[in-house]
């Protein structure tokens, strides 16, 4: 669907939050940075939120639907789930489709796994859609299993033109894809806006001596992060260096993990040595302020915090979970330690804690990195030539339609599964009820009731 007396092609963008965690600030980037005289962007958001306010200052135009998970994320019930996506999907897809046709939509940008409307709209006006993939699916605790991970690869792959992955450990999740329909585009990052002095503000206002040292981690409070791994770590961290604080920023987006890290921090006494900043805006500044960084995730992509805490110059430490590998050269711009190890996080922190002139010279160098490899002029070249790519070569744009009908079926047997599991529930709750009623005691209360 090619736009009509201009040279100017119109893409719609997707996203399933409305909030600036990692996917949407990697968004929010390309489209800060995108050539504006070769692509016209569109935006849909779930809900009203900082991502909307952040890209109608760029004068772009954003639109609300209220696009649920097709992939169940581990805070909400299977049943909410199931009953979501049954009521929402449809009306969806359909305003989506309308959007395509009236905004006269050339290619059709999907920024997460999680979400699939965009998809089926798609292949539905037979525009061409391409698939970014931000997650670690397989082993990722912050997802249900409740669709087989094998029918979500091949769905995203059947609904693409191109399935786009951060990193290569989430394009190896494709490994039964053909590589012509698979890129990789790894993060990139403005490093500019990581450059300059220390303003000194997160110390003073938390009242942080000139001679204690920060460490600092950047991500969203859910399990996934490995938070409780560094937490399990501070108290052998201080006994070896005393003079350490430890700050934490992130939104909480999971309560009930945030509670059991605030738990932890008590029973452990160390409430004066750590502080949760929650979500900021500031970034850039705390990080800079930071004399170490670490990522003590389970699972990750291709985090950007630690792509800006390398622009930032200072040094690093992340886990062996994924993207981090493809971004740290061991020992030279930074420390990977094991995963789920409190004492490999601990000896990593203290040993670079220690040796200021090896933690200095690895941030030096882990910059240098980020300028060659993962500048913001080469993440924006790299998707002005997949856009153009997709939009030329129209044998990439033909899709089996029988694979959306495939995929709807796959999530009306899941519903029909969960239907049926809720209806023997209450056959047997009746069949209770009704023995219940039957008995002495039941009589007799209500007797005395009445």
């Amino acid at each position: 669907m090619n736009s009509k007396g201009s040279n100017k092609k119109n893409i719609l963008y997707i996203s399933h939050l409305s909030e600036l965690h990692g996917a949407e600030r990697v968004l929010l980037l390309l489209l800060k940075h995108i050539d504006r005289g070769r692509f016209n962007p569109y935006v849909i958001l779930p809900a009203d939120g900082p991502l909307k306010e952040k890209l109608e200052a760029f004068r772009i135009e954003t639109f609300i639907i209220p696009i649920k998970p097709w992939i169940c994320p581990s805070g909400l019930s299977d049943e909410r789930f199931i009953s979501s996506i049954g009521y929402f999907l449809k009306k969806n897809v359909s305003k989506l489709v309308d959007m395509i046709i009236e905004k006269k939509i050339d290619l059709v940008h999907t920024n997460t796994s999680t979400i699939i409307d965009g998809a089926f709209a798609s292949v539905l006006t037979e525009t061409p859609h391409i698939w970014h993939l931000h997650e670690i699916l397989r082993g990722n605790p912050g997802f249900k299993k409740i669709i087989n991970t094998n029918k979500i690869f091949d769905a995203i792959s059947g609904l693409s033109s191109k399935v786009v992955s951060v990193s290569k450990v989430v394009d190896s999740q494709f490994k039964d894809t053909p590589i012509a329909k698979r890129t990789v585009i790894q993060n990139g990052i403005d490093i500019d806006r990581f450059s300059g002095k220390t303003s000194g503000d997160i110390r003073m206002k938390l009242n942080i001596k000139k001679e204690t040292s920060i460490v600092l981690s950047v991500g969203a409070i859910i399990k996934e992060k490995g938070y409780r791994y560094l937490i399990d770590a501070i108290p052998g961290i201080i006994s070896r260096c005393s003079d350490v604080h430890f700050l934490i920023a992130g939104g909480v987006v999971d309560e009930n993990v945030y509670k059991e890290l605030k738990d932890i921090i008590e029973d452990k006494g160390l409430g004066n040595h750590i502080s949760f900043l929650g979500y900021r805006d500031d970034l850039p500044s705390i990080v800079r302020e930071a004399d170490l960084f670490v990522l003590p995730s389970v699972k990750e992509a291709f985090p950007l915090s630690l792509l800006e805490a390398m622009a930032s110059c200072t040094p690093v430490i992340a886990t062996r979970c994924g993207g981090p590998e493809e971004m740290i050269v061991d020992g030279k711009t930074g420390n990977l330690v094991p995963t789920c190890s409190a004492s490999a996080i601990e000896n990593a922190i203290v040993e670079l804690l220690k040796d200021k002139d090896k933690a200095r010279q690895m941030a030096e160098r882990a910059r240098r990195r980020v300028q060659d490899f993962f500048d913001i002029d080469i993440f924006i070249n790299k998707w002005h030539n997949l856009y153009e790519d997709v939009l030329e070569d129209t044998r990439k744009n033909t899709y089996d339609k029988n694979r959306v009908i495939e995929v709807i079926l796959d999530l009306l047997e899941i519903s029909g599964d969960k239907g049926l599991s809720l209806i023997v529930i209450n056959e047997q709750l009746r069949g209770f009820m009704k023995r219940v009623k039957g008995t002495l005691i039941y009589k007799l209360y209500n007797f005395f009731k009445t």
